[in-house]
């Protein structure tokens, strides 16, 4: 396993006050936080119409294997469009940065079950390095703590590995 790179708070299972309590697992991207790669992000950074447009060309494997942890974020822009062309990973995590929000009436939601006590942990198929740009943007953990990102466990949603690990991650 790589070594994990942490957002400012995790999900604890002892944070379960008896065994049978149950806890809501949240996906992060779309969910809770509006994701900037459907907002723009295609126009904005590379000049493409659409993110159809983008997708013509870009690698589709090099996500997949840089949001699983099987490639580094360096590896991931090296790789990110089929023909090579350079791609400044500065600006596009500076783009991201500065586009994540909460996804409008997610945060009181989130805030109104975390003060009525019930369990909440961030469930997402999202890049190990990305994820503390999302909690520096919008403090996620404030209101829903990070249980299971699947760059640092090397299995995405929907496979059955990605859900045992989340489910363990709150000790259920």
């Amino acid at each position: 396993m790589r070594d994990l790179i942490l957002p400012t708070a995790r999900f604890s299972p002892v944070q379960r006050i008896h065994a049978n309590q149950k806890a809501i697992l949240f996906d992060v991207m779309d969910t809770l936080v509006a994701d900037p790669f459907f907002r723009g992000f295609h126009a904005d950074l590379f000049g493409f119409s659409s993110v159809k447009q983008l997708f013509e060309v870009k690698d589709q494997q090099s996500f997949l294997a840089f949001e699983s942890g099987a490639i580094t974020e360096d590896e991931h822009f090296a790789t990110y469009f089929c023909d090579r062309r350079p791609v400044d990973g500065a600006k596009i995590r500076s783009y991201l940065s500065s586009r994540y929000e909460w996804k409008e009436g997610m945060k009181e939601l989130c805030i109104e079950l975390r003060d009525a006590g019930i369990l909440m942990a961030a469930f997402s198929n999202y890049p190990a390095q990305w994820a503390p740009l999302v909690e520096d943007a919008v403090a996620l953990s404030t209101c829903v703590p990070w249980g299971y990102i699947s760059g640092e466990r090397g299995h995405r949603k929907p496979s059955a590995e990605a859900f045992e690990g989340a489910l363990a991650a709150v000790g259920c």
